[in-house]
């Protein structure tokens, strides 16, 4: 079991198993209803565990691993992952303040060795103070009465698993002009916290933040850019963009448009403004 808030990942311990199975499998030269077969299992079955969309038992990994001849070390690790496949993820106790499906991103975050955030009209959430986010709550859509402590209490909680990491990452937030506007007709006292704690992590080596003084001509939104630290089995995965929407949310794992999301952020980032040069 975990001892620690940042070990429990089971979403990433899903998708590390699900890399191994799938890479022994090509390797055989096997369709995955064909490795299907030889387990009793159906082509769908083997897609979801290979996709980490599904969890399996220890004793289907055992099979799988007979059959397509996965050595007894490797097959030691993989049996692990199931049982890390099913624990309990940190960010389940704020269901009603994350999007479902939330898991991916907010396991990544947790690992990644970059962040890349531009968030065009709001403070990004990783640097909201709490009274800040309450504002912002009050002008929002309605939303149901006992969801914003989750969505407060989940935003703070990532804040926090981040300020606990010791491994080397970099964060850099680029924060539209028009953000700094909307903060400046706030509250004295909401805005003069916010712009504290903007200075404060501002000075943390780990970030850098910068302000986008005009629009870009490739972006009319927000989005974050994350590049994953090295995974459960110590595999590597490529940087993904994730995007929200009133409505939903899209995650672009296609290297081809993550590598246009990449350029747009660092263009814009190179011509942005030092944060100090706005602060109070």
């Amino acid at each position: 079991m975990a001892s620690s808030d940042t070990a429990n990942q089971p979403t990433l311990a899903r998708i590390a198993l699900g890399d191994m199975v799938r890479r022994a499998r090509e390797a055989k030269r096997l369709q995955p209803a064909e490795l299907g077969a030889m387990i009793g299992y159906n082509r769908n079955s083997i897609v979801r565990i290979e996709s980490g969309e599904q969890g399996t038992k220890a004793l289907v990994i055992e099979k799988i691993c007979q059959v397509l001849d996965i050595p007894a070390e490797q097959m030691s690790l993989m049996t692990s992952l199931v049982v890390r496949g099913k624990e309990r993820g940190w960010w389940e106790s704020f269901k009603n303040g994350a999007p479902s499906k939330f898991s991916l991103f907010a396991e990544t975050e947790q690992t990644a060795s970059l962040i890349q955030n531009w968030s065009t009209e709001t403070i990004p959430g990783l640097v909201q103070t709490p009274e800040y986010l309450a504002e912002l709550q009050s002008v929002a859509l309605p939303l149901p009465h006992n969801q914003l402590p989750d969505i407060r209490g989940f935003r703070l909680k990532r804040q926090e698993l981040l300020a606990k990491r010791r491994d080397k990452f970099r964060i850099q937030l680029l924060i539209g002009i028009s953000a700094l506007h909307h903060l400046d007709q706030m509250a004295a006292g909401i805005r003069s916290d916010q712009y504290g704690r903007l200075a404060e992590v501002d000075k943390h080596g780990r970030y850098e933040i910068r302000v986008a003084h005009r629009a870009h001509a490739a972006v009319d939104g927000g989005f974050t850019i994350l590049t994953p630290g090295r995974g459960p089995a110590g595999q590597v995965r490529n940087s993904f963009v994730y995007i929200e929407f009133l409505d939903g949310y899209r995650y672009i794992e296609k290297t081809d448009v993550v590598s246009r999301y990449e350029q747009a952020f660092e263009s814009a980032f190179a011509s942005a403004a030092p944060l100090k040069e706005y602060l109070p």
